[in-house]
């Protein structure tokens, strides 16, 4: 059992990097700004849908496909594709919020995350992709050594 759902908002692209910072008796003090604050709802508000009766307490597999509408940037060729976006936001940043969103609704702790597979593209439904399963530890287990030992792809 798993779960596999598309959120239909335009992704938020402000991230957890993007703390504020203010000096208080000599030690800094970090906060979210309101807009941060609003990606997290937004997230929060977009995945209230999707959540099941009780959080998966396994390892899991997490895969996330943030599509972000077309820009000027996309050729005219390329509409209709999934193009790869390459510019901000960083792909290492974007995931925070969301992660920590699926804390206590689809599984128990983040920690459980044991293989992450994380895209971002350009596409002509915004959105964000998501699917959540749980890990078959003897595969999993197979499927690292064969990586570590060079006898599989890593794609």
């Amino acid at each position: 059992m798993g779960y596999e759902f598309f959120l239909d908002i335009i992704p938020p692209t402000r991230t957890e990097q993007q703390h504020r910072v203010f000096v208080s008796n000599g030690h800094p003090v970090f906060y979210r700004d309101k807009r941060l604050r609003e990606a997290r709802e937004k997230i929060d508000t977009a995945l209230e849908p999707y959540k099941p009766a009780e959080p998966l307490d396994c390892p899991v597999y997490v895969k996330i496909i943030w599509c972000f509408p077309y820009k000027k940037q996309v050729r005219k060729k390329d509409i209709g594709k999934a193009v790869p976006k390459d510019t901000r936001p960083d792909i290492d940043n974007i995931n925070k919020n969301l992660l920590d969103s699926l804390n206590g609704r689809f599984i128990k702790d983040d920690a459980q995350i044991t293989r992450l597979t994380i895209e971002k593209c350009w596409y002509k439904t915004p959105g964000i992709f998501i699917k959540i399963l749980p890990l078959d530890r003897e595969i999993f287990s197979n499927k690292v050594i064969r990586a570590v030992e060079g006898a599989e792809d890593v794609q």
